[in-house]
């Protein structure tokens, strides 16, 4: 019984990575081909549908993306590819992604760079990428008026090494103190105060 448990977990593991994998192309095509909409001339309406495929494929390529995580951890081979990266442009690009989520509920979306960040870093860059579309993402959605704003900060760890710190702050009600405590649990959804 055990041996076919096991055997179950790796083939729903296994089922759950090739349907990530193979539903990402379409997913990355509608978002693009929304985005490309939206710069045409369209009426109102038709900017809206526009805009909400775009979000809705954009949502949902995130979802497959923690699942394929989830799936690899489950089975033990989750990696990260750790290299050099440019973090300010990272971050950019990270807000240049979510400012049409932003703009569509009226937020604005600003990035803080705190001077003495590094050109360069080593980490995994699609993973930080992931987290930080993630968190945007979680603040745009909680948020019913005012912005986000993305801060990246340098934070001194020792004499000749620097980390960086990554926060996302926004002008939402925040978590309820039920909430905060539930925080580290496993998913569950809730709603803001």
């Amino acid at each position: 019984a055990e041996r076919r448990a096991k055997a179950a977990n790796e083939a729903k593991s296994q089922f759950l990575a090739i349907l990530g994998h193979e539903v990402r192309a379409p997913l990355d095509g509608l978002a693009s081909m929304a985005l490309q909409l939206s710069d045409e001339p369209l009426s109102e309406t038709q900017r809206n549908l526009a805009q909400t495929i775009g979000e809705s494929s954009q949502m949902l390529r995130r979802l497959f993306d923690d699942m394929i995580d989830f799936s690899q951890m489950e089975a033990r081979t989750l990696e990260l590819k750790p290299g050099i990266f440019d973090p300010a442009e990272l971050a950019k690009s990270v807000v240049r992604l979510m400012r049409h989520q932003a703009k569509a509920r009226q937020l604005s979306l600003e990035l803080d760079l705190v001077p003495g960040t590094p050109p360069a870093m080593i980490a995994d860059p699609d993973r930080l990428r992931q987290i930080l579309v993630n968190l945007l993402s979680n603040a745009i959605k909680f948020t019913e008026t005012g912005g986000v704003i993305l801060r990246v900060a340098p934070v001194p760890i020792a004499p000749a090494q620097t980390a960086l710190r990554f926060s996302v702050s926004d002008t939402g009600a925040g978590l309820t103190p039920a909430m905060q405590a539930r925080l580290f649990e496993s998913f569950s959804p809730g709603k803001t105060h």
